[in-house]
């Protein structure tokens, strides 16, 4: 249902930065401890800007809940863009008109604003005075299905 500004997002996920050297303590701890399972996962030699390195990429969900959780494994330190590592992610049928909106809100109440992408289909949005240690993220349902990914039941 879109709110009064016509922005229509579902919650999706919410993603955090792991030690690199601890992804599996990690996953153990959400999988065998809290009752997660893996439901997507992903990693490479290069994450990219944000990512610079190594990393190991885990989403994980508790059946019959609506909302994932993000595991994000890099090497320790990083630089400030480390920070689009860590998002609410939402998802929309048009990722794109959502950032726009939500930039023009925060714009009118005189708030700084960074937008971004991922890749295509998956945007973020900054806002820095407001988001000490995250973003968020809007990504196109029919983009974010394209990667293998399922959505959280509804």
């Amino acid at each position: 249902m879109p709110n009064r500004l016509g922005v229509v997002v579902l919650l999706n996920h919410s993603a955090v930065r792991i030690s690199l050297g601890h992804m599996d303590d990690a996953l153990a701890l959400f999988t065998d401890v809290l009752g997660f399972e893996e439901v997507f996962e992903m990693s490479g030699a290069d994450g990219g800007p944000s990512s610079p390195g190594p990393f190991r990429m885990s989403v994980l969900r508790q059946p019959t809940t609506n909302v994932d959780v993000q595991l994000t494994a890099v090497e320790a330190g990083g630089s400030q863009d480390a920070k689009l590592l860590n998002q609410i992610g939402f998802v929309s049928d048009d990722a794109g008109t959502d950032v726009e909106t939500v930039e023009t809100w925060c714009r009118a109440r005189g708030l700084e604003v960074a937008t971004g992408a991922y890749g295509p289909g998956f945007r973020w949005i900054d806002v820095p005075d407001v988001f000490m240690d995250f973003v968020l993220e809007v990504m196109d349902r029919e983009s974010l299905l394209a990667t293998g990914y399922t959505e959280p039941v509804t």
